[in-house]
């Protein structure tokens, strides 16, 4: 039997799978349903995943509020040029056209489903 790395007491039953140390089963991380692990770790090496992880989340953090101030500052000049007066009558034109457009489409199709009755009907 070994020694345990962490605690020092001779009966380290278990090894580390990330260090390779032996460990006893004090100062193993017990599995939870949170962590789910199906591994022997120490507890050094679980406290430094924990850390690192929690320094990937900062960094994750970081970047998602940088990104969301970008789309905030975006928006806000789109919101300025939206409601411009030049802007708005540009949009009403196009609208507008867009209904005649759809109109005229309209109409050559009723003309087309009545030109299609009336050769069915000679």
């Amino acid at each position: 039997m070994d020694t345990c790395h962490i605690c020092g007491k001779p009966a380290a039953e278990f090894k580390c799978r990330d260090c390779g140390e032996p460990v006893c089963e004090d100062c193993c991380v017990p599995f939870t349903l949170q962590n789910q692990i199906d591994f022997t770790l120490c507890t050094s090496c679980h406290d430094y995943n924990e850390a690192r992880r929690s320094f990937e989340y900062q960094k994750e953090e970081e970047i998602r509020d940088k990104l969301n101030e970008e789309r905030k500052l975006r928006n806000e000049k789109r919101r300025v040029k939206y409601w411009k007066p030049e802007n708005i009558k540009r949009r009403r034109e196009a609208r507008e056209e867009r209904k005649r457009v759809e109109q005229k489409r309209r109409e050559e199709m009723l003309l087309e489903a009545v030109s299609l009755v009336r050769n069915w009907f000679k």
